[in-house]
C-alpha cells in the first residue's frame, strides 16, 4: 500500500510556493517601478548610472546603459556645481527666437578638471523627457553671432571641447568657468528645462 504524505507537509509546501510567488511578484513590481522612475527623472537616472558604472562594466547588456564618458577611465562623474543660471531670448534671422541659458560651472573636486560639460534636459508638464543637449563650458557667443548664425553653426561653436579661448583645458579646484546653452524654444510641449553637470575629465 502506498502511504499518503502527511497533510501538514503538503500545507507547508503550498505556503512555501505561495511565498516564493509573492516574493517574485514583489521583485517584479519594484524593478518596473524603479525603471519608470528613472525614465521620468533623468537627473536621478544619471546619478544612479554614475554610481553603478564600476559594477556594470563587463556585463554584456547592462554595460550598454552606461554613458561612454562613464566608461572612459579618465572621465569622472562630474563633481561640478552649477550656479548663476539666467535665461533670455535672442531673435535669430533664420529660425526665429532662440532660448539662451547661461551660467557658471564650479569645480568642487580636490583635483583639476578639464573639458567640463553641462547637460540640458527638456521635459513636458509630466516630466517626460523631450530632448537633451550637451555643451562644453568655455564657449560663449555674442548676441550678434546668435542672431546671424545658423543653428547648426551655433551648436558647433558650443561643442569645442577646450573652449573657445582654451579655458576648458584646466580648471583648478574651486575654479569657475562660464557656459552657454542655446536651443529652439518653439519645441512643442516643452515646459521644463533642467541644467545639470554632464561630465568632466580628471587631470593629474
Amino acid at each position: 500500500m502506498e502511504e499518503e504524505p502527511p497533510e501538514g507537509g503538503t500545507r507547508r509546501t503550498g505556503w512555501g510556493r505561495t511565498f516564493l510567488k509573492l516574493l517574485a511578484l514583489l521583485v517584479f513590481v519594484v524593478v518596473v517601478a524603479g525603471t519608470v522612475y528613472l525614465y521620468l527623472f533623468p537627473e536621478i537616472r544619471t546619478q544612479v548610472l554614475t554610481w553603478a558604472a564600476p559594477w556594470l562594466r563587463g556585463v554584456p547588456v547592462l554595460e550598454n546603459l552606461v554613458a561612454p564618458q562613464m566608461k572612459n577611465g579618465g572621465t569622472v562623474p562630474a563633481p561640478v556645481r552649477i550656479k548663476d543660471i539666467r535665461q533670455r531670448s535672442v531673435a535669430n534671422l533664420l529660425v526665429g527666437n532662440l532660448r539662451v541659458i547661461e551660467g557658471v560651472a564650479v569645480n568642487q573636486a580636490p583635483y583639476p578638471l578639464a573639458r567640463i560639460r553641462v547637460r540640458l534636459v527638456i521635459a513636458d508638464a509630466y516630466d517626460v523627457v523631450l530632448g537633451e543637449k550637451i555643451v562644453y563650458c568655455g564657449n560663449l557667443l555674442t548676441d550678434a553671432e546668435l542672431g546671424a548664425l545658423a543653428e547648426a553653426e551655433i551648436q558647433r561653436e558650443l561643442s569645442i571641447q577646450q573652449g573657445s579661448d582654451v579655458s576648458n583645458e584646466r580648471i583648478a579646484p574651486n575654479g569657475e568657468i562660464p557656459f552657454m546653452i542655446v536651443f529652439n524654444q518653439e519645441q512643442a510641449g516643452a515646459i521644463k528645462t533642467t541644467v545639470i553637470p554632464g561630465g568632466a575629465d580628471r587631470l593629474p
